[in-house]
């Protein structure tokens, strides 16, 4: 195989090249045999030819070695080999995220007739030209000039968090030809898949802090026992920490709170001295109020068992929200107009009589689903 001579370093720090390999054998041979008459190492010999042919083979067997060691550490590994590294200690890498909003469509006069925007409308942002599809159909009912729908980016990125009026195109031929379309507010949610040195720095991080007494080892504990959600450890007056245990069943149970107890109990498992007190995380309840357009009237039971998912994780659809994690309004939308096929649109959702953008919990505490109430427009 042809080869200029390119070189690269080992795990070690060593550099090989071909010349570096060729110059190692000239060296080897006449310390062996001092006494040898050849003495023509000089390029175009045959004797120097001969060694470069061995050089160019040996330089890529020691590369691929090379390669294999390097998938073998987290700060060497590249690919789908730093991706089994993260399947190791449990920290998947990042694919990135859906950018998510809300987008009006209108038209300049009232109709005599309802206008029906289908699911996975495409619309496209005059600014980047990336494209965005509707998750629901939307109707503009008789009467009305306008109607609010959700959509979601149809590539995952940062950049898909379009900007506030950006998202104002057509891909294709409209659904009606006075409709018009706009972003009122900024999408958000847009995330970029990590990249093998952002991958690689996030696991080296978890790594280096998740060693015996740290707060990372220790909420690990935590996470280990079969019904528990997530925990967090917050500062404590009389102990090390106090454990909040949010359980996959809410209220947390009895008996998870008493083995998770046990675990930061058991001295085996506890630094010197380290000490903690275990409680039941605490909730901030949230009341909704739905209204929605659907094909037929359902119990209000097909609405709370999808909040429900949402708000603690079921099935792995969901994965439940943590201590301290908000809750968006479009992904409480989005959830209900997914799932429940029956539902055209929620046309308005408010907690305790307030409209929202994000509900967040109080201080150190999980959100829990309380009442809700829904009132149901059938559209024929």
């Amino acid at each position: 195989m042809v080869m200029g001579d390119t070189s690269f370093k080992t795990v070690a720090g060593e550099e090989i090249s071909r010349s570096i390999i060729v110059q190692n054998m000239i060296d080897l041979f006449n310390e062996k045999y001092p006494d040898v008459q050849i003495t023509d190492f000089n390029e175009g010999s045959v004797i120097r030819n001969i060694i470069e042919s061995f050089a160019v083979e040996a330089y890529h067997i020691l590369q691929v070695d090379n390669d294999i060691n390097k998938r073998a550490f987290i700060s060497t590994a590249v690919g789908n080999y730093l991706d089994l590294h993260g399947a190791d200690i449990n920290a998947p890498r990042s694919k990135g995220s859906e950018a998510w909003g809300v987008v009006t469509f209108s038209i300049p006069s009232e109709e005599a007739f309802e206008i029906v925007i289908p699911m996975d409308t495409i619309l496209v942002s005059s600014e980047t030209g990336l494209q965005f599809r509707t998750v629901n159909d939307a109707y503009i009912s008789v009467g009305e000039t306008s109607v609010d729908a959700a959509v979601r980016s149809v590539v995952v990125g940062d950049n898909c968090n379009a900007g506030a009026g950006t998202v104002n195109t057509f891909y294709d031929i409209k659904p009606y030809s006075a409709l018009t379309v706009v972003n009122t507010d900024a999408f958000s949610g847009g995330k970029d898949s990590e990249t093998d040195d952002e991958y690689r720095e996030r696991l080296l991080k978890i790594k280096g802090e998740d060693n015996f007494g740290s707060i990372d080892y220790y909420t690990g504990l935590g996470m280990e026992i079969e019904g528990v959600h997530d925990v967090l450890i917050i500062n404590s007056a009389s102990y090390t920490g106090k454990v909040l245990v949010n359980g996959d069943t809410k209220p947390t149970p009895n008996d998870v709170l008493a083995l998770v107890t046990a675990a930061y109990s058991d001295e085996d498992n506890l630094v010197y001295k380290h000490t903690f007190e275990v409680a039941a995380t605490t909730y901030t309840t949230v009341n909704l109020a739905i209204e929605c357009d659907v094909s037929q009237e359902m119990a209000t039971t097909e609405f709370t068992n999808i909040l429900t998912q949402l708000f603690d994780g079921s099935d792995g659809k969901y994965n439940g929200l943590s201590i301290n994690e908000p809750l968006s309004r479009y992904m409480i939308m989005s959830a209900l107009e997914l799932d429940l096929p029956f539902v055209y649109q929620i046309t308005d959702l408010t907690s305790e009589g307030s409209d929202f953008s994000k509900l967040t919990p109080n201080t150190n505490t999980t959100l829990k689903l309380g009442t809700v109430s829904v009132t149901q427009n059938v559209v024929e």
